[in-house]
């Protein structure tokens, strides 16, 4: 069967399409019609793409967070008006009034203290700055170490610290 046939075949799958691509010496790829064999190729890179992205995070693997820690932090604003819940920074964000107060992540807690306690909260244990990669340091976030957060008098302490900036700034609307 030349090239161009099985190709165009409709009862060869995709993965047996690509497969025998694969096993095929470059040289004999010009056979095929080339929007065909952009199409298998661009194909064939979404499949290894999906395979990879399934590889790394499989359906069974642990949440990229905390999830005691988030719960324990659930509870800490269960009874404030006006707090969400939402996914970011790899992790669970808690929100007043759409401010981000603090994020749980997998091995610590990102709190919002603002540019005039960042000094103060630097020098506590197991704190360190918060920096996103391309945009260096974000001046009034610092990173909690989870044993900074292990009994619950420290967990209320850095949120209070949240609460008490993201107060003073307007709420963001929905």
């Amino acid at each position: 069967m030349r090239t161009d046939q099985w190709a165009l075949n409709p009862s060869k799958t995709l993965e047996e399409k690509i497969e025998i691509i694969v096993k095929m010496r470059v040289e004999k790829l010009p056979l095929l019609p080339a929007c065909y064999c952009l199409h298998l190729l661009a194909k064939a890179a979404v499949t290894v793409s999906e395979a990879t992205v399934e590889h790394r995070r499989p359906q069974d693997s642990p949440m990229p967070f905390n999830e005691s820690l988030a719960e324990r932090t659930r509870q800490r604003l269960a009874r404030r008006k006006n707090v969400e819940e939402k996914r970011m920074f790899g992790g669970v964000g808690f929100l007043l009034s759409g401010n981000l107060l603090v994020c749980v992540r997998r091995g610590s807690l990102l709190v919002r203290v603002g540019p005039e306690q960042n000094d103060d909260a630097l020098k506590e244990a197991h704190v360190s700055e918060f920096v996103i990669e391309g945009r260096g340091t974000m001046n009034g976030w610092v990173v909690v170490g989870l044993e900074g957060v292990e009994d619950d008098d420290q967990l209320k302490g850095w949120i209070q610290r949240a609460v008490n900036f993201v107060r003073t700034l307007p709420a963001k609307e929905k």
